[in-house]
């Protein structure tokens, strides 16, 4: 059975279908009847994680093998929240991957004024992990990092939500991801559009939802 790498967040392996009733079969699901996945799919995990766990994945892979990669993220990062909420998924996230450097440089400074917000009990300031430039950043690094590899760009998205906020969010890390796709060939899930009535909540998709997105990669020649 051929391997298959895939990195993502809780969206790409947990269905949900509407009024957050738990599906039963994911992308992730139907991908492991045909492939051997090895990687980390880890509910909260985020674009520093993967970008700092992955080497270790890819190593002996990639262009004689054109090694399938999948990359599936960006609800934690974009989604901004009450500073207690974005303390909480920040120190729960350092708890199992510890610091490096971009956690130190992003993140680690919109800590310190998360939990002066806490202090001051200041009104009205919310927090997301990266903005779209730190985003962009660490995303081209995984992009150029993967070169010779058969990957799939997994989009955000539209959030099933009357936050418009979270809407304009998603909708701009979802233009990153697209844009990583066409600057360096790779193959992008526009989940966006296919998925356009299949978003349970702010970012999980239904059963229907990723029986599409599983449709979507075997195009791609997944």
């Amino acid at each position: 059975m051929e391997d298959l790498i895939l990195f993502g967040c809780s969206t790409a392996y947990i269905p949900y279908n509407m009024e957050n009733i738990i599906g039963t079969t994911s992308y992730v699901d139907i991908l492991k009847q045909e492939y051997n996945l090895k990687g980390i799919w880890l509910n909260g995990i985020n674009i520093i994680n993967i970008r700092s766990e992955m080497s270790k994945f890819l190593i002996g892979r990639g262009s004689k093998t054109k090694q399938k990669v999948i990359i599936h993220t960006g609800a934690c990062e974009c989604f901004s929240s009450k500073p207690e909420n974005f303390l909480h998924y920040c120190i729960a996230n350092l708890c199992l991957y510890g610091m490096n450097n971009w956690f130190q440089s992003f993140v680690l400074p919109k800590m310190l004024s998360a939990a002066k917000s806490v202090s001051h009990k200041y009104e009205n300031e919310y927090y997301s992990l990266l903005d779209e430039s730190e985003f962009s950043y660490i995303y081209r690094d995984i992009a150029i990092l993967l070169e010779g590899f058969d990957v799939f760009l997994m989009g955000m998205g539209r959030p099933n939500t009357n936050n418009q906020e979270w809407i304009k969010q998603a909708d701009r890390y979802n233009g990153v991801i697209g844009d990583m796709g066409k600057e360096y060939n790779l193959n992008f899930v526009d989940i966006w559009n296919i998925c356009k009535e299949e978003i349970s909540d702010s970012n999980h998709i239904t059963d229907k939802g990723h029986k599409l997105i599983y449709e979507a990669i075997q195009l791609f020649g997944g």
